[in-house]
């Protein structure tokens, strides 16, 4: 039972988070992934991941840095080339950790179908004990 409510759980933030993360082509969204159900001390852990650079990027932000080319003599940019350039960084949108946050407020309601079906479990289980009714 545990282990269902985790994964409901993975999937509801993974599917949040793809839909909090700001889309321009939509591929910093479709690489967010389900980490899969494991075991850990105490119970279960699952969550979203992504190996995509971009999405560590927009969800923890970029601070203000230069930029400076890497083999050629010359940066491109929309103003012309350019032998540096500064960056004025990017905040960051925290998908992950908002979408953690309404996983945290909806576990009543992801948890209670599998609630339910472990209780009537319970209850069938009982009744086929002579003297329960």
């Amino acid at each position: 039972m545990l282990r269902n409510v985790t994964d409901d759980v993975g999937k509801t933030v993974t599917a949040r988070t793809k839909e909090l993360t700001p889309r321009r082509t939509g591929r910093t969204a479709d690489s967010f992934t389900q980490t899969p159900v494991h075991r850990v001390v105490g119970g279960y852990a699952s969550g979203v991941q992504s190996s995509y650079y971009l999405a560590r990027l927009m969800d923890a932000g970029v601070g203000p840095h230069d930029l400076k080319p890497k083999k050629a003599k010359a940066l491109s940019t929309p103003q012309g080339p350019r032998a540096s350039a500064h960056h004025p960084g990017v905040r960051g949108r925290h998908m992950i950790a908002n979408a953690l946050a309404e996983a945290e407020a909806a576990l009543p309601a992801i948890a209670e179908p599998h609630l339910q079906t472990w209780a009537d479990d319970i209850e069938n289980a009982a009744r086929s004990h002579k003297g329960v009714e």
